[in-house]
């Protein structure tokens, strides 16, 4: 057994030993000699972490890197993150392909911070399984031509920004970290893993991911035609989405209880900012999902707007007897989703009070005409809402009759 030997800081296949016995009478004559062949597999990067600065689904986000270096990184060394699927590096206006241009890294160790890498991205093939109906890029970041040597046994730490979140809620998946003696494909793993023979079993050496939540679409609003208790019109509801709007997204609209829409023809057909085809269905009497076909993917920050044909108001005003109205009538909730239902945005769209419905009196006839006698007047109206609360009608019914609201009221 030899011992106090150092395995070198590459890994390779087939490491050659030459192994030789020689004689013990001083003279150190060969006896006999041959070779053996061994392969050098990596260190490990564990305990290492991957922090989001964002956990908003879509956002543009920064990386905060955590490594614990088993082997020493060379000057021109390379450290590599395989980010999850549909992370994506972003140009600065979102919209160019993605890629970085070498913008320079610091490396933190120890309380040293003069180490630089150059951060670059390249692409590794396209998920399938995340977004099916839109496979989605898959991409490793570099960061090269580090200008010192990273020492073993330290943790290094650094900040990668410039990436974009994946578009909708849901665990993010992992993250896989190694580095490199210097770029592949003539770089040698030293630590991590990859898909080289010799790499350390990869389930070990991932980095665990963060958990996203939907993003919120902006500029939101919905427009009613009428806005008083009990009638119909038709409603506008706008917003700039946030994420990626895909050409099968759904959007799904909820209203507050009391309100219906109509349950043969819901839109309208007039729509703004998407193009396609719009498609729907009911899920009770106040609540829409909305399906595109045929269109584009929209941008994030583009302006949509969906008109819906018939919103039935609900039959109770937000106003008091005595003159008070509420500040809303509730909140729409608007969902937009991916195509196998995953939600990318959330928000709670406030709708403005309604207001009361006008009773329209026809004729009022005293039971009694002589000066100075007791009687009763009756009031004939018309204008209540169908299917109004027994005590909101029987309350109307009182004013209209007897001119109070309760028993105990003193006539007005």
């Amino acid at each position: 057994v030899c011992s106090g030997i150092k395995v070198r800081d590459e890994t390779g296949m087939e490491v050659q030993h030459h192994v030789y016995t020689y004689t013990a009478d001083g003279h150190d004559m060969v006896i006999d000699s041959g070779y053996g062949y061994t392969d050098v597999v990596a260190g490990s990067l564990m305990p290492a972490s991957v922090g989001l600065s964002t956990v908003v689904a879509g956002s543009q986000v920064s990386l905060n890197v955590s490594l614990s270096l088993t082997n020493k990184v060379p000057i021109n060394g390379v450290i590599e993150i395989d980010l999850p699927p549909t992370f994506t590096p972003i140009s600065p206006d979102f919209q160019h392909p993605p890629s970085f241009s070498g913008s320079s890294i610091p490396l933190n160790y120890g309380g040293h911070s003069w180490c630089y890498g150059l951060l670059h991205s390249s692409s590794r093939g396209v998920d399938s399984d995340s977004l099916p109906s839109h496979p989605q890029g898959l991409y490793t970041l570099h960061i090269t031509g580090i200008n010192c040597t990273l020492p073993s046994d330290v943790v290094v730490r650094f900040n990668v920004s410039g990436l974009r979140n994946r578009g909708w809620e849901g665990a993010t998946g992992t993250f896989r970290v190694r580095t490199r003696t210097a770029p592949t494909p003539q770089g040698k793993l030293i630590d991590g893993c990859d898909e080289h023979p010799s790499s350390v079993n990869c389930s070990s050496e991932t980095v665990a991911g963060s958990v996203l939540v939907p993003s919120s679409p902006t500029a939101t609003s919905i427009l009613l035609e009428v806005y008083t208790a009990g009638n119909e019109g038709r409603a506008i509801i706008s917003f700039t989405t946030s994420t990626t709007f895909y050409n099968d997204s759904v959007v799904q609209m909820t209203f507050p209880e009391g309100f219906s829409l109509d349950p043969y023809a819901p839109l309208s057909g007039l729509y703004k900012g998407i193009d396609g085809m719009l498609d729907f269905q009911l899920q009770g009497q106040r609540s829409i999902t909305i399906f595109r076909t045929h269109g584009t993917d929209l941008a994030p920050g583009s302006p949509v707007r969906i008109e819906l044909a018939a919103v039935q108001n609900r039959k109770i005003s937000d106003c008091s007897d005595v003159g008070y109205c509420k500040n809303s009538s509730g909140g729409v909730e608007l969902r937009l989703a991916t195509q196998n239902g995953v939600t990318t945005d959330v928000a709670t769209i406030v709708l403005e009070k309604l207001d009361v419905a006008l009773l329209e009196f026809t004729d009022i006839q005293p039971s009694a005409l002589v000066a100075g006698s007791l009687g009763h007047g009756e009031r004939a109206l018309t204008g209540l809402p169908q299917g109004l609360p027994e005590e909101t009608a029987t309350r109307a019914y009182r004013r209209a009759h007897f001119g109070t609201a309760t028993p105990d009221e003193q006539p007005k």
